[in-house]
């Protein structure tokens, strides 16, 4: 997905819950900028601190997917977790061509 024309990654919400909405991620003058959609609030990471929270993702799948169970919040956090890489690696070379000015 894109924002403005930036890669954009969208978590949906980790424990099934339908009536809380997504957060959405993407890169900003190098950081990687953040919006909660069920309450309008936002902020910013580095992108250090932004592949620190996608690898606890990744742990927390590995130890719920053990038992097999809930396969369709697992796809959905897969996806989000190659979208997640791709708006890091954005923030990151966008923090690279900062500080080459």
């Amino acid at each position: 997905m894109t924002r403005s024309g930036r890669k954009t990654a969208i978590q949906p919400s980790l424990n099934g819950n339908l009536r809380r909405g997504p957060v959405c991620y993407w890169a900003e003058n190098g950081n990687v900028r953040w919006r909660d959609t069920n309450d309008g609030s936002t902020g910013s990471m580095s992108p250090q601190e932004a592949a620190v929270r996608a690898h606890a993702v990744v742990q927390m799948m590995s130890r719920s997917g053990e038992d097999g169970h809930y396969p369709s919040e697992m796809a959905l956090q897969a996806s989000f977790l190659d979208q997640m890489a791709q708006v890091i690696h954005e923030a990151r070379v966008q923090q690279a061509d900062l500080r080459k000015r």
